[in-house]
């Protein structure tokens, strides 16, 4: 068996996988990169980019239902091509894909680069094929694998999203179990590309959504473009025409594709972990969120193999700050404040939510619906934002947003959430007309009204002169 010692060994060449080296190799330390599975990141490979990729081409596709009203002949000449569709969508997946690659792991050598699946053989080895990797400190960054139940595993036109986006056409009909960030926009994608689409969710909301108002509004005019329903378990089954047959208590409905979004499971499971020491509880190790450190051992976790805030740019950075703290000595560990919570789901309307929306009584709240002629021009006027502040201090501390273009509001209230800002402080921020911006701020301006109701309208939005 050959061996090879490293102060650093990595494992997973993902987006935390490539941060955590980044941090490794500035610190002059030995290091190794192994990898298991496809390179590429998640992101990049199967999640982020593809379904965007899905989303825009059914964006332009549906624009065809407001052409005549402007002027616009020929709409109804045009018509998808199925499998033009999925061939544009892998070209430029794989795009995105080398992007990534031939800046890294494509320049690598075989004495860094390491293909195989590693296993823990001791606290400071593992193995990878015939290799063995003496090591200081370990970092897994391994990813996570979608849920498939045991029971579904068999089902013939089942696909999570490692492997829809490899289907040669458009299926003509799709069943979408788990409507989150991901199924709710394949869904809404598909739908608009002509494929007939059923969506299912235990749960009785859409994309994790908790206001009421907002949770209505998303429901309404998601169960427009496509049916949806809600609140309770489905069961799947191989029907004898192929298809897949799911059943809940309205009856029984086939498709012809079965999309599971159901979540994803650590692979951290997979790695005899437990030969270095470690317990896993449900599959998931015990970790400091601030130093990425697995309790009191040499081994850190990045990225969506810790179960938590299973985003790009959160796995980005618990990738710096593995590689920072498993450069340096247990003495010179830093503990890092991790950034405001963000979350966007790309559907139009947009879903966001941002920062902490924990309620209770010290939160002072304000929902208002998206009244904006930038909204009316886009056609999308659907939904609202819900802001929540701290009745003492005026800071704000959260929002969810339904609107076109929340990705770009909930971007700047998550700067400003990390900036500490009071709502007074946001009331008096420029506002361009006409931008949907207005619309936050008319929120934002309620908000203050509600947290001081004494003040004029010029006390609340301007700066006094010095």
């Amino acid at each position: 068996m050959q061996k090879l010692e490293v102060d650093v060994a990595i494992i997973g060449s993902g987006t935390a996988g490539l941060y955590a080296l980044s941090e490794v190799k500035r610190s002059g330390k030995t290091w190794v990169l192994i990898q298991g599975g496809p390179v590429g990141t998640t992101c990049a490979r199967v999640g982020c980019m593809p379904s965007k990729l899905l989303l825009k081409t059914a964006d332009l596709y549906a624009e065809r239902a407001h052409f005549a009203a402007q002027g616009i002949n020929g709409a109804d000449g045009l018509s998808i091509d199925p499998v033009q569709v999925m061939t544009h969508l892998r070209s430029m997946r794989d795009q995105f894909v080398s992007g990534v690659t031939s800046k890294t792991t494509d320049r690598m050598d075989e004495d860094h680069f390491v293909r195989g699946f590693a296993k823990f053989t001791s606290t400071n080895s593992l193995k990878v094929n015939d290799l063995e990797v003496s090591f200081k400190k370990a970092i897994i960054a391994t990813g996570s694998t979608p849920i498939v139940p045991a029971s579904w595993s068999e089902i013939k036109g089942i696909y999570t999203t490692d492997n829809l986006f490899e289907i040669n056409s458009l299926p003509k009909s799709l069943a979408v179990v788990g409507l989150g960030a991901i199924g709710l926009e394949i869904g809404q994608a598909m739908s608009q590309l002509g494929v007939l689409v059923v969506g299912f969710d235990q749960a009785n909301t859409l994309a994790s959504l908790q206001d009421e108002s907002l949770k209505a509004s998303a429901i309404e005019y998601f169960n427009n473009l496509f049916p949806i329903h809600l609140g309770e378990s489905v069961e799947l089954e191989q029907a004898q025409d192929g298809s897949v047959s799911v059943k809940n208590s309205q009856g029984v409905q086939r498709f012809d594709a079965v999309l599971l979004s159901l979540g994803r499971r650590s692979n951290i499971g997979s790695m005899d972990i437990e030969n270095a020491g470690v317990e896993l509880t449900n599959g998931y190790a015990n970790f400091d969120p601030e130093s990425m450190q697995i309790a009191d051992t040499n081994i850190y976790l990045s990225g969506d193999v810790t179960g938590d805030r299973a985003v790009m740019h959160e796995a980005a950075d618990e990738g710096l700050i593995a590689g920072y703290n498993a450069s340096v000595d247990v003495l010179e560990q830093k503990a890092f404040k991790r950034k405001t919570p963000l979350g966007i789901v790309f559907t139009e309307p947009n879903i966001a939510r941002v920062g902490d929306l924990t309620m209770d009584d010290s939160v002072v709240s304000v929902s208002q619906p998206i009244v904006n002629g930038r909204a009316k021009v886009k056609k999308q006027s659907t939904g609202g934002i819900v802001l929540h502040a701290d009745a003492r201090t005026g800071k704000l501390r959260g929002a969810e947003l339904v609107s076109t273009e929340a990705e770009h509001m909930a971007h700047l209230l998550a700067w400003a959430i990390e900036q500490n800002s009071t709502v007074a402080d946001l009331q008096k921020m420029p506002v361009y007309h006409p931008v949907l911006e207005e619309a936050l701020m008319s929120a934002i301006e309620a908000l203050g009204r509600k947290l001081e109701p004494q003040l004029s309208t010029a006390e609340h939005k301007l700066h006094r002169a010095i």
